[in-house]
Parts: C-alpha cells; sequence; structure tokens
C-alpha cells in the first residue's frame, strides 16, 4: 500500500501562519527571569540545564550567598540550579565547610581510601 504524501504537505495558510510566528518570536529571557523573580514558577518557560556539578568552592560561594540573607530563589537563577540542589547544598554545609580545601576544585567531598596509593600514582 502506497503511502499518501499528501497529507504531509502544509497548505499555503499554515505556512504563513508559522512564518508569522517565528517573525515575530522575541528572545523570553528577561521575561522568564522577571516571572521567576514574582514567585510565578507555573506560569514561565523556565527549564533548568539537566544536571549540574558543582565544584567544593563554588558551593562554598552559595553558602556565603546564603549567610549573606539572599532569597533562595534568586540564588538559585544565579547559579542554574533547581531549588531542591540548593536546599541539599544547604543541608551539607557542614561536611561542605570542615571540606580540606587543598583541592577546592574537586567536585565530590569523598577522599581516597588508600592515600598511599593515590600519591604513588601521582609520583
Amino acid at each position: 500500500m502506497p503511502l499518501n504524501d499528501s497529507s504531509c504537505n502544509r497548505s499555503s495558510t499554515e505556512a504563513g501562519v508559522l512564518e508569522d510566528i517565528t517573525t515575530t518570536a522575541r528572545p523570553l529571557t528577561k521575561e522568564i527571569v522577571d516571572q521567576s523573580r514574582a514567585g510565578n514558577f507555573g506560569s514561565c518557560i523556565w527549564k533548568m540545564s539537566k544536571q549540574k556539578c558543582l565544584t567544593i568552592n563554588e558551593k562554598n560561594l552559595i553558602l556565603h550567598e546564603v549567610g549573606k540573607g539572599v532569597r533562595k530563589k534568586d540564588i538559585a537563577l544565579k547559579f542554574g540550579i533547581p531549588p531542591n540542589s540548593l536546599s541539599t547544598i544547604m543541608k551539607n554545609c557542614d561536611k561542605i565547610q570542615n571540606y580540606d580545601s587543598s583541592n577546592s576544585f574537586s567536585k565530590c567531598l569523598k577522599t581516597c581510601v588508600y592515600e598511599d596509593v593515590d600519591e604513588a600514582v601521582l609520583k
């Protein structure tokens, strides 16, 4: 049975409407930020990245912002993380602040189990 390609063709009115939509489209970033600051998260088209792995140094910066009294929504927007990740960082603030700052670019709080092997590999 041959496929009917006529169903895939757009009419001229549909093409005109699509052209009008694409030519009148404008960037929504300012509207998104304004709506999210107003607390209207349900009405804005605000999408975060799938997963953002922050360094320990960045997490310390976030905790510093929280300590200054900045709103949590504003901090989440500034660093591009969802609000629940911010809550997790705040929950683990003692671990993050007490972490050995010799390697602030590491992304996890785990230390190696066999430190002598790690030193031998680095030599």
